[in-house]
């Protein structure tokens, strides 16, 4: 098949949950099909990295994108019927390629990748072109968590009216699109009640064998360190870390005083700094945390502002990582507390859990055991079947 597919930043390095469905699903759709990328930037630098993706695609086109608090983007947004994350991905010059493109050469389909790509649905249906909607999450429902926990009241109203907006249209995209993906069954079921029809489950992956290298080696002694990673300037990851160094981790150092949090982020937010003496941080832009392995005894999974699926926690069983999570931070999965992981959703049980996984050998080697089984159900392989299956049938 010929297929455009349009992502919203380059996903490569795979450095955050959606630049690693793209670019695997790219990896193994690609060897069998062929694509053409359509993908925004950044940063200049990023374009260093376009030669990996070559390896994945028949070709690559590029489009700067402005940060989303520019205030062409604020403007705009106030006085348009479009949210804010979607201003921010506006492009003429995008626009017109797309049309050209689809215009000169046959294309079978074009696959649109995240909320912020809803803009360009309509012109591609006006052409005549299917059009695939792939949505990492429900947008509008990690927005409007995140609004719920901004304390300025004026700040509040303002993100709530954008909320609004991003509800509007992720539905109406949904309706419009010939077919709509699903990362997990609960986003599929709000998708359907929106009126949407050919509602498709492609699930999150891990490359399983490629963290299987890295399994964590266990043993009887502790360094009293857990391991978090995540982009910091993500809500859902800012305020997990948060909610745990507010509220667990004083649990946590009344029973274990010289326990920290390995902290692994592309960005360090000023306010980390009032956690200092708890934070063992890393400054580090890639999402490959193999490199940590050995340096924490348990990973922690705080996420309390969710849709969609979390890669962090298929990446972390891969590497047979003993876990603790909240109930969002596995939500979507068929995973079960006691066998592949301990689930917390109190401050107090989170911090109870991690106490009792530091102190018993034989329960972190009986969930590591079991990680690293059922990741091995979700390699990404799986999921490019399945997607593929979706193009066939539209």
């Amino acid at each position: 098949m010929k297929i455009i597919w349009l992502t919203y930043d380059l996903p490569y390095p795979p450095n955050s949950g959606g630049k690693q469905r793209a670019y695997y699903l790219l990896k193994y759709l690609g060897a069998k099909h062929d694509i053409t990328l359509f993908s925004y930037f950044r940063k200049k630098e990023q374009l260093n990295n376009i030669w990996e993706l070559k390896k994945l695609v028949s070709d690559i086109r590029v489009f700067p994108r402005r940060p989303v608090w520019d205030i062409r983007n604020l403007i705009l947004a106030s006085f348009c019927d479009k949210p804010l994350l979607t201003v921010s991905y506006l492009s003429e010059k995008l626009a017109a390629d797309l049309k050209e493109e689809l215009t000169k050469f046959n294309y079978d389909l074009v696959h649109l990748e995240f909320f912020g790509m809803s803009w360009v649905l309509p012109l591609v249906k006006r052409l005549g072109i299917k059009v695939v909607f792939g949505g990492e999450n429900i947008e509008y429902e990690i927005y409007r968590k995140y609004a719920l926990s901004v304390r300025n009241p004026f700040l509040r109203k303002i993100m709530e009216f954008d909320v609004s907006k991003m509800k509007r249209l992720e539905e109406k995209t949904w309706r419009l699109a010939d077919a709509n993906l699903a990362v997990c069954q609960s986003d599929l079921e709000v998708m359907k009640k929106s009126g949407a029809k050919n509602c498709y489950l492609v699930p999150n992956g891990v490359d399983s064998l490629y963290y299987k290298k890295f399994a964590k080696k266990l043993d009887e002694t502790v360094n009293f360190r857990a391991l978090f990673t995540g982009n910091l300037n993500y809500p859902q990851n800012s305020a997990a870390v948060r909610w745990f160094l507010d509220k667990v981790m004083p649990l946590v150092k009344k029973s274990i005083p010289e326990f920290k949090l390995v902290l692994v982020s592309g960005v360090k937010p000023n306010w980390l700094s009032y956690f200092s003496s708890s934070l063992d941080f890393r400054l580090d832009q890639s999402s490959d945390f193999t490199v940590f392995v050995e340096e924490a005894d348990i990973y922690i999974l705080p996420i309390w502002i969710k849709s969609g699926t979390n890669i962090k926690l298929l990446q972390a069983m891969a590497t047979g990582f003993p876990i603790v999570s909240t109930p969002p931070g596995v939500s979507g999965y068929n995973f079960t507390h006691g066998r592949e992981l301990l689930i917390a959703d109190t401050a107090e049980d989170f911090a109870e859990s991690i106490i009792k996984l530091m102190m018993d050998f034989q329960l972190r080697q009986s969930l590591s055991s079991q990680a690293l089984k059922r990741a091995a159900d979700y390699d990404w392989s799986k999921s490019a079947e399945v997607l593929e299956r979706v193009y066939e049938n539209i």
